[in-house]
Protein backbone atom coordinates (compact mmCIF):
# COMPACT_ATOMS: atom_id res chain seq x y z
CA UNK A 1 0.00 0.00 0.00
CA UNK A 2 1.59 3.26 -1.07
CA UNK A 3 -1.11 5.61 0.12
CA UNK A 4 -1.10 7.52 -3.13
CA UNK A 5 -3.89 7.07 -5.61
CA UNK A 6 -5.87 9.06 -8.14
CA UNK A 7 -8.81 9.70 -5.82
CA UNK A 8 -7.02 12.29 -3.70
CA UNK A 9 -6.58 10.21 -0.56
CA UNK A 10 -2.92 11.14 -0.07
CA UNK A 11 -3.68 13.76 2.60
CA UNK A 12 -5.75 11.28 4.61
CA UNK A 13 -2.99 8.67 4.36
CA UNK A 14 -0.34 11.16 5.49
CA UNK A 15 -2.47 12.26 8.43
CA UNK A 16 -2.99 8.63 9.47
CA UNK A 17 0.74 7.98 9.13
CA UNK A 18 2.27 10.90 11.00
CA UNK A 19 -0.68 12.86 12.34
CA UNK A 20 -2.46 15.98 11.30
CA UNK A 21 0.04 18.79 10.61
CA UNK A 22 0.35 21.38 13.34
CA UNK A 23 -1.32 24.52 11.90
CA UNK A 24 1.16 26.74 13.76
CA UNK A 25 4.10 24.89 12.20
CA UNK A 26 2.95 24.28 8.65
CA UNK A 27 2.15 26.65 5.87
CA UNK A 28 0.67 26.15 2.44
CA UNK A 29 0.64 22.58 1.13
CA UNK A 30 2.12 21.13 4.31
CA UNK A 31 5.43 22.98 4.19
CA UNK A 32 7.05 23.44 7.57
CA UNK A 33 7.44 27.07 8.56
CA UNK A 34 10.94 28.27 9.35
CA UNK A 35 11.61 28.52 13.07
CA UNK A 36 9.17 25.81 14.13
CA UNK A 37 9.93 22.29 15.31
CA UNK A 38 6.89 20.16 14.63
CA UNK A 39 8.39 16.65 14.49
CA UNK A 40 11.31 14.43 15.53
CA UNK A 41 12.37 11.50 13.37
CA UNK A 42 14.13 8.60 15.18
CA UNK A 43 16.15 6.29 12.92
CA UNK A 44 17.67 2.94 13.88
CA UNK A 45 19.25 0.09 11.89
CA UNK A 46 19.97 -3.58 12.50
CA UNK A 47 21.45 -6.36 10.38
CA UNK A 48 20.79 -10.08 10.31
CA UNK A 49 21.56 -13.09 8.17
CA UNK A 50 19.23 -14.00 5.30
CA UNK A 51 18.34 -17.13 7.30
CA UNK A 52 17.17 -15.05 10.31
CA UNK A 53 15.52 -12.20 8.39
CA UNK A 54 12.01 -13.67 8.38
CA UNK A 55 12.22 -14.44 12.10
CA UNK A 56 13.38 -10.92 12.91
CA UNK A 57 10.65 -9.36 10.78
CA UNK A 58 8.04 -11.53 12.50
CA UNK A 59 9.29 -10.49 15.95
CA UNK A 60 9.19 -6.79 15.08
CA UNK A 61 5.86 -6.80 13.24
CA UNK A 62 4.12 -9.28 15.51
CA UNK A 63 5.49 -8.34 18.93
CA UNK A 64 7.70 -5.25 19.17
CA UNK A 65 5.53 -2.79 17.23
CA UNK A 66 2.26 -3.94 18.87
CA UNK A 67 3.92 -3.57 22.31
CA UNK A 68 4.98 -0.01 21.46
CA UNK A 69 1.50 0.82 20.16
CA UNK A 70 -0.13 -0.64 23.28
CA UNK A 71 1.75 1.87 25.44
CA UNK A 72 -0.19 4.78 23.86
CA UNK A 73 2.84 7.04 24.20
CA UNK A 74 1.79 10.71 24.11
CA UNK A 75 3.40 12.38 21.11
CA UNK A 76 4.26 9.14 19.30
CA UNK A 77 2.81 9.36 15.79
CA UNK A 78 4.06 6.46 13.65
CA UNK A 79 6.61 3.75 13.08
CA UNK A 80 7.89 2.43 9.76
CA UNK A 81 9.82 -0.82 9.26
CA UNK A 82 12.02 -1.16 6.19
CA UNK A 83 14.03 -4.07 4.82
CA UNK A 84 16.92 -4.18 2.35
CA UNK A 85 18.61 -7.36 1.14
CA UNK A 86 22.33 -7.05 0.49
CA UNK A 87 24.84 -9.69 -0.64
CA UNK A 88 25.19 -11.69 2.56
CA UNK A 89 23.14 -9.72 5.06
CA UNK A 90 19.67 -8.24 5.41
CA UNK A 91 19.43 -4.71 6.77
CA UNK A 92 16.38 -3.49 8.65
CA UNK A 93 15.65 0.10 9.58
CA UNK A 94 12.95 1.71 11.64
CA UNK A 95 11.79 5.27 11.45
CA UNK A 96 9.70 6.51 14.33
CA UNK A 97 7.89 9.84 14.32
CA UNK A 98 7.36 11.90 17.49
CA UNK A 99 5.98 15.39 18.08
CA UNK A 100 8.99 16.41 20.18
CA UNK A 101 12.01 15.10 22.07
CA UNK A 102 9.98 14.80 25.28
CA UNK A 103 7.81 12.20 23.56
CA UNK A 104 10.97 10.26 22.64
CA UNK A 105 12.06 10.42 26.29
CA UNK A 106 8.69 9.04 27.34
CA UNK A 107 9.37 6.13 24.99
CA UNK A 108 12.93 5.21 26.08
CA UNK A 109 13.92 7.46 29.00
CA UNK A 110 16.22 10.42 29.57
CA UNK A 111 19.06 8.78 27.62
CA UNK A 112 16.81 8.98 24.58
CA UNK A 113 19.42 7.86 22.04
CA UNK A 114 19.49 4.38 23.60
CA UNK A 115 18.25 1.83 21.08
CA UNK A 116 15.09 -0.09 21.98
CA UNK A 117 15.98 -3.67 21.02
CA UNK A 118 14.25 -6.37 23.09
CA UNK A 119 16.29 -9.50 23.85
CA UNK A 120 14.23 -11.72 21.54
CA UNK A 121 15.14 -9.38 18.64
CA UNK A 122 18.80 -9.23 19.69
CA UNK A 123 18.90 -13.03 19.55
CA UNK A 124 18.42 -13.04 15.76
CA UNK A 125 20.38 -9.90 14.85
CA UNK A 126 24.02 -10.13 13.75
CA UNK A 127 24.63 -6.50 14.79
CA UNK A 128 22.66 -3.32 15.38
CA UNK A 129 23.00 0.35 16.17
CA UNK A 130 23.39 0.74 19.94
CA UNK A 131 22.18 4.34 19.61
CA UNK A 132 19.34 5.73 17.55
CA UNK A 133 19.77 8.94 15.57
CA UNK A 134 17.28 11.77 16.00
CA UNK A 135 16.56 14.46 13.45
CA UNK A 136 14.47 17.60 13.64
CA UNK A 137 12.26 17.82 10.59
CA UNK A 138 13.21 21.11 8.95
CA UNK A 139 11.23 20.87 5.74
CA UNK A 140 8.49 18.48 4.69
CA UNK A 141 6.59 19.10 1.49
CA UNK A 142 3.61 16.85 1.17
CA UNK A 143 2.61 16.17 -2.41
CA UNK A 144 -1.10 15.97 -2.96
CA UNK A 145 -2.46 14.55 -6.20
CA UNK A 146 -4.14 17.03 -8.46
CA UNK A 147 -7.42 16.21 -10.04
CA UNK A 148 -7.50 16.27 -13.81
Amino acid sequence: MTGFDTTGRCREFTERLIGRPNPAATGARGRIKKGTNPMICRIWRGWTTPQNAAAYEEIVRGEVIPEIEARHIPGFRAIELMRRSLEDVVEFATIMWFVDIDAVKTFVGEDYETAHVPQRARNVLARFDERSAHYEILDRRDQFPTRA
